[in-house]
């Protein structure tokens, strides 16, 4: 089932710009959401309450001290997760596993052959012909990552595409085991037919995971 991006209300939107950003002041939150400082506030004191939202102090001396916000771990874990379909998807290919797809892999390796198999697996219902334009195979994959919920943000500048992931499924799983973040990898590279080069991801410390593309018609 295709998993909407769209987020309603007004805290699940200050909890997905956080997941996005980082952290953020009040004041910063109220120019992305649009809404005053005061009603900001207000959320935020609910966040905090419900413990998916934590601050730190970030100017100190004279005057108003200023404070940045950001999602404690269990407000990352609050976003569209699932590890549901990630476990069925890999058990089914553990279960199809010959002795030559065992044959010289340790768990490392057949970890991440087992990921890739999953991947292409997810991929098939979103492949183009190979003479299809790069438009189009664009459209596929936002489609494919979309209804995975990895929250897709693509951008093309030329043959140059940026594949921003404002929302890993599976956070839990790729921060500490890498050959997770091969899923997402694997994925756009076989709905584009190119493999991406990965600049960035949650599993080395950033708030999003961006792969770059270069795709000619």
């Amino acid at each position: 089932m295709p998993v909407t991006s769209t987020v309603s209300g007004t805290r699940p939107k200050i909890l997905a710009i956080l997941q996005r950003a980082g952290s953020m002041t009040i004041d910063q939150l109220a120019r992305e959401v649009g809404l005053s400082s005061t009603t900001i506030r207000r959320h935020l004191d609910i966040l905090q309450r419900d413990l998916l939202v934590s601050f730190d102090q970030v100017r100190e001396g004279s005057g108003r001290p200023e404070y940045t916000y950001f999602l404690t771990e269990y407000g990352h874990e609050s976003g569209y997760r699932d590890y549901k379909s990630f476990l069925v998807d890999l058990l089914s290919e553990i279960s199809g596993l010959s002795s030559n797809d065992l044959a010289s892999k340790d768990g490392r390796g057949l970890l991440s052959f087992l990921i890739a198999r999953m991947a292409e697996q997810a991929s098939w219902p979103y492949l183009q012909p190979s003479q299809s334009t790069k438009e189009s195979r664009i459209a596929n994959l936002e489609r494919a990552l979309g209804d995975r919920g990895f929250a897709p943000e693509i951008t093309q500048r030329g043959d140059r595409v940026e594949i921003r992931l404002c929302n890993c499924p599976f956070r839990s799983a790729a921060l500490p085991h890498e050959a997770v973040c091969q899923f997402d990898r694997n994925l756009i590279g076989a709905v584009l037919g190119v493999d991406p080069v990965r600049e960035s991801s949650i599993h080395d410390g950033h708030t999003t995971c961006l792969y770059v593309a270069s795709l000619e018609d």
